[in-house]
């Protein structure tokens, strides 16, 4: 069977105990949804011939047709990215990610690397902020200490985000998201996090592995954030994926580069919408309306800054 030129995603809603009320309500849900996963290796197709098959399913059989000579190599074939959009009602446990050495020597067998991720602020309260890195370097010492009483709070820096700022987090560095921020979240394949602080909810603590990613000795790291663009503005490009705008008139076709597939959300106030896969080099005329698009890309082709 040959592929088509779109493919619609079902989004899976994941409950979590820190969610808003944006994405229950949106989902109908009866239990607070913390994430929306749009995209990801576990995605099913929600209609046409290739209904209920996951994505991971499609790049084993497709390959290349589906992927792009990029997708193939991110991840030895797997669905290269993890697309989702979160609804914080309040603070996140403080959490690093690994880069991709380490992630190799903790969960080779799983397909995870290590965690890059961007987020794009799709709403805010007016009193949003979110914790990216510390105010002053720590020891070894201090970040335990700090970690075991919750000042480790305290020592972080807070950022006061609104609507349409973008931050790229890269492994390593200590983050957060507070209470008010409903983002689109774009990231390596990569569900590894280790918790920090968990504000006393109970759940395990990775205290060992975080002190070995954890950038400590920096003091506070520069903030990307950039307000949103017009329309086909890049949002972001790293070396591993980049996000734009576009907006699509009746009848205007969307199309996926040569090298890498394309994950399109529709959004509309502020939730997505309609989610479709483009498969690499294809085009393919869909909804009309405000999408936020995403691509895996080839570090090769990025430019130096």
């Amino acid at each position: 069977m040959s592929l088509p030129d779109q493919i619609p995603l079902v989004p899976e809603p994941i409950p979590k105990i820190w969610a808003g009320s944006t994405l229950r309500d949106w989902c109908g849900a009866d239990e607070p949804i913390g994430e929306l996963w749009l995209a990801s290796g576990r995605t099913v197709v929600s209609d046409g011939p290739l209904a209920g098959r996951t994505l991971d399913d499609l790049c084993a059989e497709y390959g290349q047709e589906l992927l792009g000579s990029i997708g193939m190599r991110s991840v030895n074939g797997l669905f290269p990215l993890i697309i989702k959009i979160i609804d914080a009602g309040e603070w996140l446990s403080l959490q690093v990610h690994p880069d991709d050495d380490y992630a190799a020597q903790v969960a080779a067998d799983s397909g995870y690397r290590g965690k890059l991720e961007t987020w794009h602020l799709l709403a805010t309260h007016p009193d949003a902020q979110v914790a990216y890195g510390f105010v002053q370097p720590l020891s070894a010492e201090q970040f335990k200490l700090a970690a075991a009483d919750g000042s480790i709070m305290d020592l972080v820096q807070k950022i006061a985000v609104r609507k349409g700022d973008t931050l790229t987090v890269t492994p390593g560095t200590v983050h957060s998201i507070g209470p008010g921020c409903l983002l689109y979240e774009v990231q390596t394949r990569s569900d590894i996090t280790y918790r920090i602080y968990d504000f006393d909810r109970d759940r395990d603590l990775h205290l060992d592995d975080a002190l070995n990613v954890a950038e400590l000795g920096s003091g506070a790291p520069r903030v990307p954030i950039r307000g949103q663009g017009g329309d086909g503005d890049l949002i972001v490009q790293t070396g591993e994926y980049e996000v734009w705008f576009q907006t699509i008139h009746s009848g205007q076709p969307a199309s996926a580069p040569l090298d890498s597939p394309v994950v399109a959300c529709r959004l509309e106030s502020d939730v997505v919408a309609d989610v479709l896969m483009i498969p690499a080099g294809a085009s393919s005329v869909i909804p009309d309306g405000r999408w936020i698009m995403a691509a895996a890309v080839d570090s090769d082709r990025i430019p130096a800054e």
